[in-house]
C-alpha cells in the first residue's frame, strides 16, 4: 500500500480519511472486545459442560487464542487459564485435571513469561505462582523453578532479572519444603549484588518476605546482611524500601541486635539527607517500637518518637504516623511510663488536622485499656468528651464506645447514661446504626434495673427506627438482651410480650422482622419459651399477605425444623410455604423454586450454555485470519 502525503489533501478529504481511520480502529477494539469476551465466556463454560467437553472442545480453542497479536488478549487468557486450572483441581477428575494443567495450561503461561510485552509478563509471573500453589513439590522444581533461574541469570536484560526478583517473592508465599526456600534464598543473595540499581531495588521489596520463611539462623543471618547493605546503598530508593522492611527484620533477630545494631542503624535513616527515607522510617518507628514488646524501649527510640510533633508542624504525614502508632508504642513501653509520653499525646489531641484526631478517637478505647482505669479516667475522659464534640470524628468514636465504657468504673458509666440515650435518637440515621452495633456490648455493663427501665426501651425505640439499617442491626442483639433478662422472669416476661406485639403490627417491615427474630432466637431462647410465646406467632404469619413477611417466615421455620422435633402444624406450614404462589418464598422454604419456574430456567440456560458455546467457530475465525 503506498503511503499517503496527508500534507496534499484538502480539508474535506482529511475529514473523510480521519473517519475511515476512526472506523477502522473501532473495528478493531471491537473484534479484541470479543477475543476477550469469548476467553471468558469458554472458561465460564467449563463448570456447565463437564471434564469431558472441556477438554474436547474448550481447552483447544483456548489454545487457538494463545498466539493473539493483541498484547491484552494474551494478558485476558492468562488471568482466565488461572480460574480454569483452579477449577479443574477441584472436580472430581483431580488427576485428569491436574494431567491438563502440567501439560495444557501451564505450557501455555510458561510461554507468555518471556513475552515481548511487560504487562503480559508482569501477568505471567503473577500467573505462574498462583499456579505454582496448586503443583506438587516436584513439578513446580521441574517446570516452573528453570524459568526463573534463567530469568535471574540474563545478564543481557535487567527487566527479566527485576521480574526474577518478582518471582522470588511471589514464591515465598507458597513455600512448599526446603528445596524451594534453598532455592530463593541462594537467588535472594545473588540479585541482591546485582549491580543495576532497579534490580536491587526490586529484591529489597521483598526483605519481609524473606523474613518471613527464613527458618534457620543461617538464613536469617544472609537477609539480616542484605538488609544492612541495603540500608547504607548510596540510591535512596533502596534505603527507603530496605527502612520500611525494619519492623520484620526486627523480628526475626535477637534483642541484642535490636537494641545494639537495629536502634542505631534506624537513628541513622531518621536523618537521612532524602526526605523520602526519614518519612518511611517514621512511618515504621510505631511498628518497630512495638517489636520490643516485654523488653526495655530504648530511651533514644522514645526521644525520636516524642520528638515527632515538632516535626509534624512542617510534615502533615509524620503527625499521622505519630497518631497512628501511638497504642503500639504505648503497648510497649508500658502504662508505668505514660508519663514520658502523655504531652505528646495531649498536643496530637488539640491538632486541626482531622486525620490525625480520627485516629486518636478510632484507638481511644485501646489506649484506656493498655493505661487501666484510674489513669484512663484521669487523663481521658476530657479527650473523650471532647472528641464527642467534633462531629467529623464522633461515629468513629462511637463505634468502639463500649469497649471504651468497659474500662471505666460503673459510676462513670452511669454518668454518661443520658449521653448515650440522645445518640440512640440521634437525628443523623448512621449513628443511630453505630448505637445499635455496640447495643448488646453496652447493655451488659449495667445493672439488671438500668437495662430494665433504660435499655429496653432503647431495643423498641431501634426496632421501630424509620431506617430499615437500623432495624435490622439492632435485632442482632436479641440474644445478648434475652440472656441479660433471664435474672428476672417478671422482666423477661415483659420484654418477650412486646416482642409478640410486634407480629401484628400494621406495619410489615416490623411484622418481618418478628419473624427474623425468631429466626435468632431459636439459638438462645429455650425451647419452652419459644413453642409458646414465638413459635404460634411465627406460624400465623405464614399467610401474611406481603410475600416479604412470608419469605423470612420461610427462612426461620427452617431453622425451627433443623431445632425442634417436627410436628403436624410446623410441617403444614412448611409445605404451605413450599408451594407459595410467590417464587422466593418458595424458594426459601425448600432450598429449590417451584417446578414451573425451574423448568423455566433450565431452559434458559440451556439456551445461554449453546450461546456461549457458539463463539467455537469466531474463535476458529481469528485464528484463520491471523
Amino acid at each position: 500500500m503506498a503511503i499517503r502525503d496527508y500534507s496534499s489533501f484538502t480539508e474535506d478529504e482529511q475529514e473523510e480519511d480521519d473517519s475511515l481511520d476512526s472506523d477502522g480502529e473501532d473495528a478493531k477494539s471491537s473484534r479484541i472486545l470479543i477475543r476477550i469476551r469469548t476467553i471468558r465466556q469458554l472458561v465460564d463454560t467449563t463448570r456447565y459442560v463437564g471434564y469431558e467437553k472441556s477438554m474436547r472442545s474448550i481447552v483447544p480453542l483456548l489454545g487457538m487464542l494463545k498466539n493473539d497479536e493483541e498484547f491484552v488478549v494474551r494478558e485476558m487468557l492468562t488471568r482466565e487459564i488461572v480460574k480454569l486450572a483452579e477449577y479443574l483441581c477441584s472436580i472430581e477428575e483431580k488427576e485428569q485435571g491436574y494431567f491438563c494443567l502440567l501439560h495444557e495450561l501451564l505450557p501455555i503461561v510458561i510461554e507468555y513469561a518471556t513475552d515481548l510485552n511487560s504487562h503480559v509478563r508482569t501477568t505471567a509471573t503473577d500467573s505462574l505462582v498462583k499456579l505454582s500453589s496448586l503443583l506438587v513439590s516436584s513439578d513446580v522444581e521441574m517446570y516452573i523453578l528453570p524459568i526463573v533461574q534463567s530469568l535471574i541469570r540474563d545478564m543481557t536484560t535487567d527487566a527479566y532479572r527485576i521480574q526474577g526478583a518478582q518471582f522470588l517473592g511471589g514464591l515465598s508465599t507458597v513455600i512448599q519444603g526446603d528445596l524451594l526456600r534453598d532455592f530463593i534464598f541462594s537467588h535472594f543473595v545473588l540479585l541482591a549484588n546485582d549491580p543495576v540499581t532497579l534490580v536491587r531495588k526490586s529484591v529489597s521489596l521483598y526483605i519481609g518476605d524473606m523474613c518471613r520463611i527464613a527458618n534457620t539462623d543461617a538464613l536469617r543471618e544472609k537477609v539480616f546482611s542484605i538488609f544492612l547493605k541495603f540500608t547504607k546503598d548510596k540510591f535512596w530508593t533502596i534505603r527507603r524500601e530496605a527502612v520500611k522492611s525494619l519492623p520484620a527484620v526486627s523480628k526475626c533477630v535477637s534483642h541484642q541486635r535490636r537494641a545494639e545494631v537495629l536502634v542505631p542503624v534506624f537513628c541513622e535513616l531518621s536523618r537521612d539527607q532524602s526526605y523520602w527515607v526519614c518519612s518511611a522510617a517514621y512511618e515504621v518507628l510505631g511498628p518497630f517500637v512495638a517489636t520490643f514488646g516485654v523488653e526495655t524501649v530504648p530511651t533514644v527510640i522514645l526521644d525520636i518518637f516524642r520528638s515527632f510533633y515538632m516535626r509534624s508542624s512542617a510534615d502533615v504525614n509524620v503527625a499521622q504516623y505519630c497518631a497512628f502508632n501511638f497504642p503500639a508504642v504505648l503497648l510497649a513501653v508500658g502504662p508505668d511510663r505514660w508519663n514520658e509520653v502523655d504531652q505528646l499525646y495531649a498536643s496530637l489531641v488539640s491538632s486541626r488536622q482531622q486525620v490525625v484526631r480520627r485516629s486518636l478517637a478510632s484507638s481511644l478505647h485501646e489506649i484506656a485499656r493498655i493505661l487501666g482505669t484510674k489513669v484512663a479516667e484521669e487523663h481521658l475522659l476530657r479527650v473523650f468528651e471532647e472528641f464527642l464534640k467534633d462531629n467529623e470524628i464522633c461515629s468513629v468514636l462511637l463505634a468502639n464506645i463500649s469497649k471504651f465504657f468497659a474500662v471505666l468504673t460503673e459510676e462513670k458509666r452511669l454518668h454518661y447514661l443520658d449521653m448515650l440515650e440522645g445518640y440512640f435518637k440521634s437525628a443523623d440515621w448512621r449513628v443511630r446504626r453505630v448505637m445499635a452495633e455496640q447495643f448488646g456490648a453496652l447493655a451488659s455493663q449495667y445493672a439488671l434495673h438500668v437495662i430494665e427501665k433504660r435499655f429496653v426501651p432503647l431495643f423498641f425505640v431501634c426496632v421501630n427506627d424509620p431506617v430499615n439499617a437500623v432495624r435490622l442491626t439492632i435485632i442482632g442483639s436479641f440474644c445478648a438482651v434475652f440472656r441479660l433478662l433471664t435474672e428476672s422472669s417478671m422482666v423477661l416476661h415483659g420484654f418477650m410480650s412486646q416482642i409478640c406485639e410486634l407480629s401484628v403490627s400494621r406495619h410489615f417491615y416490623i411484622r418481618q422482622l418478628f419473624s427474623s427474630i425468631c429466626g435468632i432466637a431459636i439459638e438462645e431462647v429455650d425451647a419452652e419459651t419459644y413453642r409458646s410465646e414465638l413459635l404460634p406467632r411465627l406460624l400465623a404469619l405464614a399467610t401474611d399477605r406481603v410475600p416479604n413477611v412470608r419469605l423470612t417466615v420461610a427462612q426461620s421455620v427452617n431453622k425451627v425444623l433443623e431445632h425442634f422435633e417436627v410436628d403436624s402444624s410446623i410441617l403444614e406450614v412448611h409445605s404451605q410455604l413450599a408451594s407459595d404462589c410467590d417464587p422466593d418464598v418458595a424458594f426459601y422454604a425448600t432450598g429449590m423454586l417451584p417446578r414451573r419456574v425451574l423448568t423455566r430456567l433450565n431452559c434458559q440456560e440451556e439456551l445461554e450454555l449453546s450461546s456461549s458455546l457458539s463463539v467455537e467457530s469466531d474463535v476458529e475465525s481469528f485464528s484463520l485470519k491471523e
